[in-house]
């Protein structure tokens, strides 16, 4: 995570955990905010247990089989009470006993089938999620504190899953304008929740980038009613302002409220070992010196907070101003940090506070370049509705970008240019060029090769 606030929240989630995390957040039901919907969505999605379901593939079972985790006479559907004999035998628990019979129970399936058994299960979470959409949200993150352990975010992301597989069989069934909807709604409910710290915000591109690839895999079923919806639900997004400097801003006092909760010399010591350690591990490890840490006093911590927060405003400070700027001057977007690496014999407070800055920074840039790809798709959509629109109305796809869209909307600012739009032989290419973080960006239009051509003049019809 790189974050100084996610990393002490990691400290306590070893140590404690909030019996309740929504009654923290939410003492009394309000029925005037929308966490409280998502929050019961996810939460009735889980119980649900469908992840076995919208997980599924047609190999499932015969990996089963391969990995021997669990025995042939029970792969050839022993009784239940036999097979719970079996699975004592193999230290299966209960639950691994009941996903088991459910992979067996699926053998032969097809997706259709079992996307089904999705779509007859989720629509009461569906509802939940319209009905929080139509309220205003208002997140809790100031709330949070060193227990926190943010267990609604795994949820979010299990209802763009499951709603994803739902979508795969409405339009399997030809119930295009279905699918569009429950897709539109999830990212609707994904983009909101993602208003609040860093790992909202992660969490948010990744529900974006999971109904995309949804629209992605089925732009070829849209209708142009479909069309249309995309178009309006698109215009309205991109005159929203972007999130990500609310987000930086969030993540600056939350990284201040962090230290000023640290009041015990044994939350010291732990700091210390966390941060000591490889915390994540596509980052260099931290060279806080957890020994050094170990012995340090209120008065110590105090002079290593000071320093870090005084970095750490400068850093924050110019991100804020940085990120309310266009996408195209994202890339330059440089926080300012300590110019010189403190010294690795320094082990003073002042420069370990310092030196925790430049840990952090990596985490940053990897989030900006998942920010700016997840916008430039949504983008693409709206592009993509458009171009189909054009086809529906004309019988052909259009043979410049310009025939189907405005000319405000064909400039990327991601990159400066014109997005690209190529034919191909009755198909078509439409990507961003990107810039030197993201590279080049897609949403594909896939043509159904079984799909029979009519003879018009110009491009076959898609």
């Amino acid at each position: 995570m790189g974050l100084a606030f996610t990393l002490l929240a990691l400290v306590a989630t070893q140590t404690s955990q909030s019996p309740s995390y929504f009654k923290q957040m939410v003492p009394v039901l309000t029925g005037q905010n929308a966490y409280e919907e998502y929050y019961q969505a996810q939460e009735l999605l889980s119980k649900k247990n469908l992840s076995i379901y919208y997980t599924w593939t047609p190999k499932l079972y015969d990996q089963l089989v391969e990995n021997k985790r669990t025995t042939a006479e029970y792969l050839k559907g022993l009784p239940k009470d036999q097979a719970a004999l079996e699975a004592d035998n193999l230290k299966l628990t209960s639950e691994e006993l009941a996903r088991e019979r459910i992979i067996y129970d699926l053998r032969g399936s097809d997706y259709i089938k079992v996307y089904k058994l999705v779509h007859d299960n989720i629509q009461d979470v569906h509802a939940i999620v319209r009905r929080g959409n139509e309220k205003p949200y208002y997140g809790f993150r100031d709330k949070v504190s060193l227990s926190s352990l943010f267990p609604d975010l795994a949820g979010y992301k299990a209802i763009a899953k499951a709603t994803l597989a739902d979508s795969y069989y409405l339009f399997a069934i030809g119930r295009s304008g279905e699918a569009t909807d429950v897709l539109l709604d999830t990212m609707t409910f994904g983009s909101r929740i993602g208003e609040g710290l860093l790992i909202d915000r992660l969490v948010s591109i990744a529900i974006s980038a999971i109904v995309n690839s949804g629209f992605e895999a089925n732009l070829d079923h849209l209708s142009e009613t479909d069309c249309k919806k995309i178009e309006r639900y698109v215009s309205h997004y991109l005159s929203q302002p972007t999130a990500y400097s609310k987000v930086m801003y969030t993540e600056w006092q939350s990284s201040r409220k962090a230290f000023d909760q640290i009041q015990s010399a044994s939350e010291i010591h732990e700091m210390g070992r966390l941060f000591g350690g490889d915390v994540d591990a596509q980052a260099e490890p931290s060279s806080i010196d957890s020994e050094v840490t170990a012995k340090w006093g209120m008065p110590e911590f105090n002079r290593f907070r000071d320093s870090f927060q005084r970095a750490i405003d400068r850093y924050y400070g110019s991100l804020v101003s940085g990120y309310q700027g266009t996408e195209e001057t994202w890339q330059d977007v440089k926080g300012v940090v300590p110019t010189v690496v403190p010294n690795s014999t320094d082990k003073s407070p002042e420069a370990l506070g310092e030196q925790m800055v430049l840990i952090m920074i990596p985490a940053f840039s990897n989030a900006v370049t998942a920010e700016l790809k997840a916008r430039a798709q949504v983008r693409l959509l709206g592009l993509h509705a458009r171009i189909l629109q054009y086809k529906w109305h004309n019988r052909n796809l259009p043979k410049q970008l310009r025939d189907a869209v405005p000319a405000n909307l064909i400039h990327d600012p991601m990159s400066g240019e014109e997005f690209v739009y190529e034919l191909h032989d009755g198909t078509y290419k439409l990507f961003s060029r990107g810039n030197k973080l993201t590279g080049e960006i897609a949403l594909k239009y896939k043509r159904d090769p079984n799909r029979k051509t009519e003879e018009d003049p110009g491009s076959p019809i898609p």
